[in-house]
C-alpha cells in the first residue's frame, strides 16, 4: 500500500505550507495540519478553487511565503 499524500507531506524534511480558501473552513485539515508541522494560509474571499474566486489573494499568499 503506498502512503497518503498526507502521511508524505507530514514526514517531508522541509517547510511546509498548505492553502485553504476562506470559505471552504472551517475544516477539520486545517486543525490537524499544524499539529504535523504543516503551516496552514488563508486565501481571503475564496472557496476550494481558490486560483479561479481569488487568483491575486492566491498569487499574494503564495509570494508572501516565498519571501519569507
Amino acid at each position: 500500500m503506498q502512503p497518503s499524500w498526507r502521511n508524505i507531506l507530514y514526514q517531508l524534511s522541509i517547510p511546509r505550507t498548505y492553502l485553504f480558501g476562506e470559505y471552504s473552513l472551517p475544516d477539520e485539515d486545517s486543525r490537524i495540519l499544524p499539529e504535523h508541522g504543516v503551516e496552514v494560509a488563508i486565501v481571503a474571499q475564496a472557496g476550494h478553487g481558490m486560483m479561479w474566486d481569488n487568483p491575486i489573494g492566491f498569487a499574494e499568499s503564495i509570494a508572501a511565503k516565498a519571501a519569507q
